[in-house]
C-alpha cells in the first residue's frame, strides 16, 4: 500500500523469515556530508554507515533525530528484505546503496507516543533512549506481529554492524546525491548551511573574522556603517505581503532607530561577494560587514535580525585588517546536547531483554576510593535507568505477545 510520505507501507509478511534489526542515533558526531535534504532543510546530513556481510536476512527500522543518510553499501544486496527510515520534527533522512526493488518506507513523527496503532501505515519510532523501548516493542508488535529481534542504539554513532553491534571506526567514501533514495529532493551543496557554512568560508577566505579591537580601529580610521538593506526591503522581509500601514509605520520607526547607532562589535568581514549559507542568522557577535563592491547574497533568509548585515564605507577594503583570531563562539558548530543517551544493544527472546553497554566504563570501588566517594552515586544512578528501563520494557513484551486485535 502507499505511504503518504514517499516509499510503500512495508507488509506484515516482510518481516516473517527475517530479522527485525532496528538502528538508532540521536545527532551522529560527524561532520556533515555536503547534501541537502529537502528545500527547506537548515541542517545538512551526516553519514551513518551500517555493514553486515553475513547472517538472516533483515528488515532495517532506521531512526534519527537528526537529518542522517543511512550508507547500506556495506551490506549484501540479498539481506535486506525491507527498510523503514524514521526521523523527527523537520528532519528528513534517507539512505545510500539501497539494492534494486528492495522496499522503503518514510516517515517522520513529532511525538511517537501520540500514534495509534490502527492506522495502516503505523510510524515506528526507534528511540536512542532506554526509555523508547517499550514503544518500540509495541509498536513492531502491532506492525509485524512479533517483537523486534535486536537493537543498536547510542547518541552520537557513525556506524554499526548488523551482527556485531555499534562500530567506532568508519572511514567510507561519501555517497553523491545521485545514490541516495529519499522521500524529499537531495541537493549537492556548495557551501554547508549555519555556522559549519560560515567556517567553509572563513577557511577559503571568503570571510575573515573581526573582534571589538578591529571594529574599533576601522571606526578610528574613518569607517562609517549603514545597513545593507533598506528599511522598506527589511519591512517586507518582516511582514511579507501585509500591507496594514500601521504596522508598516511601527517597523519603519524601529528601524529608523536602530539604524542611528549603527556599530559592529565582532563577526565576519566579507572579501569578496558571497551567498548566506542555508539557515545562519547574523547577530550582535556574528555581524556581516560588506565593503563596497562586495555583494551579499541572502539566499533562504527571508525573515531574521538583517540589523547585522552592514555596508562599510570611509576606508579602503584593504584597510579592513583584522585579528585572525576568530571568536570562538563564532565558529562553533550547531550546538549539540551534552547528553547524546547511554549508548546500547539490546536483544529480545522469550526470556525478555537482553541488555547489554558496549561503550560504558563501570568505575571500579578501587579506583573510587582513590577518587572519592562518588561511586556508589554513580552506580545507583546506573542501576536507576536499568530497572526503570527493563522493567517496563519487559512489561510491554509481555504485553505484546497477546493476539493483536484487528
Amino acid at each position: 500500500m502507499p505511504n503518504p510520505q514517499g516509499g510503500t507501507c512495508l507488509p506484515r509478511a516482510i518481516a516473517q523469515d527475517a530479522d527485525i534489526v532496528a538502528l538508532a542515533v540521536n545527532q551522529p558526531d560527524g561532520f556533515p556530508l555536503m547534501i541537502r535534504m529537502g528545500s527547506q532543510q537548515s541542517d545538512a546530513a551526516n553519514l551513518v554507515t551500517v555493514t553486515g556481510g553475513s547472517g538472516r536476512d533483515v528488515v532495517l527500522l532506521l531512526g534519527s533525530t537528526a537529518s542522517v543518510i543511512w550508507d547500506l553499501r556495506g551490506i549484501p544486496a540479498d539481506r535486506i528484505k525491507g527498510v523503514i527510515v524514521s526521523s523527527a520534527g523537520s528532519s528528513q533522512s534517507g539512505v545510500a546503496g539501497l539494492p534494486q526493488g528492495v522496499a522503503i518506507e518514510y516517515a517522520n513523527y513529532t511525538n511517537a507516543r501520540s500514534r495509534g496503532y490502527d492506522i495502516d501505515c503505523l510510524a515506528i519510532p526507534v528511540s536512542h533512549s532506554l526509555e523508547g523501548l517499550p514503544v518500540l516493542t509495541k509498536s513492531v508488535t502491532a506492525r509485524f506481529g512479533r517483537i523486534p529481534d535486536r537493537m543498536y542504539a547510542d547518541g552520537s554513532a557513525l556506524g554499526f554492524d548488523l551482527d556485531d553491534g555499534i562500530v567506532d571506526e568508519v572511514s567510507p567514501e561519501a555517497p553523491s546525491a545521485q545514490q541516495i533514495s529519499a522521500a524529499v529532493p537531495v541537493a549537492s551543496l556548495d557551501t554547508l548551511p549555519g555556522e559549519a557554512g560560515i567556517k567553509q568560508l572563513v577557511e577559503r577566505g571568503v570571510l575573515k573574522p573581526f573582534g571589538p579591537a578591529d571594529a574599533q580601529k576601522w571606526s578610528q580610521a574613518g569607517a562609517t556603517f549603514s545597513n545593507l538593506l533598506s528599511i522598506e526591503e527589511r519591512i517586507d522581509m518582516q511582514v511579507g505581503g501585509n500591507t496594514n500601514p500601521e504596522i508598516r509605520e511601527r517597523m519603519r520607526t524601529v528601524f529608523e532607530n536602530q539604524d542611528r547607532n549603527l556599530g559592529p562589535r565582532a563577526g565576519f568581514v566579507a572579501t569578496s561577494s558571497f551567498t548566506i549559507p542555508s539557515g545562519y542568522r547574523p547577530s550582535p557577535q556574528n555581524t556581516i560587514v560588506a565593503p563596497a563592491g562586495v555583494q551579499v547574497d541572502l539566499g533562504d533568509a527571508r525573515r531574521g535580525p538583517h540589523s547585522f548585515l552592514l555596508r562599510v564605507s570611509g576606508i579602503d577594503a584593504e584597510e579592513l585588517v583584522t585579528s585572525g583570531n576568530p571568536i570562538d563562539d563564532h565558529l562553533r558548530q550547531s550546538q549539540r546536547p551534552n547528553d547524546q543517551g547511554i549508548a546500547f544493544e539490546a536483544a529480545w527472546n522469550s526470556d525478555g531483554i537482553m541488555l547489554t553497554f558496549p561503550k560504558e566504563d563501570i568505575v571500579s570501588v578501587e579506583q573510587a576510593d582513590q577518587e572519592g566517594d562518588t561511586w556508589p552515586w554513580l552506580l545507583a544512578g546506573l542501576f536507576g535507568v536499568l530497572a526503570a528501563g527493563l522493567g517496563g520494557a519487559l512489561f510491554f513484551v509481555m504485553r505484546s505477545r497477546r493476539p493483536v486485535r484487528r
